[in-house]
């Protein structure tokens, strides 16, 4: 957790989490941030994803510089369809959690309403907002169907 955090996501961490983490709607939704807080939102985005995911969202940061650089493998291009097809709750939990080996948990660099933020701003660059979660993972596993957008129990 960053620090001076008190809130704790309503969701556990791993797979499971993460299919929970489908139906869990970002209480932002409804904010339209200002331009003043579109632009902190760009400027924490390139801190802290911009090194690996680009400050295109084209997954193509100083890191991997189209495999040129000492990153070993591409990250996720944030424009794709898999990545406009996640809700904001999955690209909070992995924010939060981390992702696989390559994507390692913020939830000690970036505070919670931050985090918020930064899926404000890619979705202001993915030209749209997510409502759900259909995506599968690069395992084409498919994440649980949760209809209950209120349930925040943990397993």
């Amino acid at each position: 957790m960053a620090r001076g955090d008190g809130s704790v996501f309503p969701i556990a961490a791993g797979d499971s989490g993460y299919a929970q983490a489908a139906a869990y709607r970002n209480p932002m939704d409804s904010l339209v941030l200002n331009p003043i807080q579109m632009k902190e939102a760009e400027r924490i985005y390139l801190i802290n994803c911009g090194i690996c995911h680009g400050t295109a969202l084209d997954g193509n940061g100083p890191l991997w510089k189209g495999g040129d650089g000492p990153y070993p493998s591409a990250p996720r291009n944030l424009k794709d369809d898999y990545t406009k097809a996640l809700s904001d709750g999955q690209m909070y939990h992995v924010i939060t959690y981390g992702k696989g080996i390559a994507m390692g948990s913020y939830a000690s660099q970036v505070k919670p309403e931050q985090r918020w933020w930064i899926i404000k701003y890619i979705r202001s660059k993915q030209g749209g907002t997510a409502t759900g979660g259909t995506a599968t993972d690069s395992t084409n596993k498919s994440p649980a169907a949760i209809t209950d957008s209120t349930k925040t129990t943990t397993n």
